[in-house]
């Protein structure tokens, strides 16, 4: 999963939320000095990751692309799956895709908790250039994989993902809708239980 997953499986707690996206800028054990409710989002982030990666259709889906994207793989699911969120959103939130977005950016604007640098500078990006409205179109994926393309050695493949992904785009919504509901659930019913100091990922 992707930013755009990632915040909705915040279930628009703002705490929760803004912890699923700070996530990646938090390393080891540096959530245990976060506030109770942000943490938790940190470690739902980790769930969410994990469950994601490991899961038996996720591990296909990656068999069925590698001969085209390589080690690069498992950075275009996880970009595709928010695409595939995007294109299905009505199936799964009853809000506008638009407005939940408008949401989420005013959340990372104005959250008064300290975002970390890393984090930060990511927001801006992600909130100027619109990347989470862009998911939504075969253009916008095309923009965000050309400009994700510059950022890795081998970059070219990603530029190419929207022209060679129609072979394999069924079995990418396929996925995705046995993939994500079933993350969701899971998140949702173990989130209570990350607010204990004592669990781990």
């Amino acid at each position: 999963m992707n930013f755009l997953a990632h915040l909705t499986l915040g279930f628009k707690h703002p705490d929760w939320t803004y912890g699923q996206f700070i996530a990646d800028a938090v390393k080891g054990s540096q959530h245990e000095q976060l506030p109770t409710d942000i943490r938790i989002g940190v470690l739902a982030h980790r769930y969410v990751d994990y469950h994601t990666d490991t899961h038996p259709a996720t591990l296909q889906l990656r068999e069925k692309l590698r001969g085209n994207f390589g080690l690069l793989t498992p950075i275009v699911i996880d970009v595709l799956f928010d695409h595939a969120l995007a294109v299905h959103w009505n199936e799964y939130y009853a809000t506008p895709l638009d407005e939940e977005i408008d949401f989420y950016h005013e959340l990372l604007v104005n959250h008064p908790h300290p975002m970390p640098v890393k984090a930060k500078t990511l927001a801006e990006y992600m909130i100027g250039q619109k990347w989470l409205h862009r998911y939504a179109s075969t253009e916008g994926m095309e923009i965000t994989f050309h400009q994700m393309s510059k950022r890795f050695p081998n970059g070219h493949q990603l530029a190419q993902v929207m022209r060679e992904l129609a072979p394999f785009e069924r079995d990418l919504h396929d996925t995705f809708a046995l993939v994500y509901p079933e993350i969701r659930e899971g998140c949702e019913k173990i989130i209570p239980t990350f607010g204990l100091t004592s669990r781990r990922i």
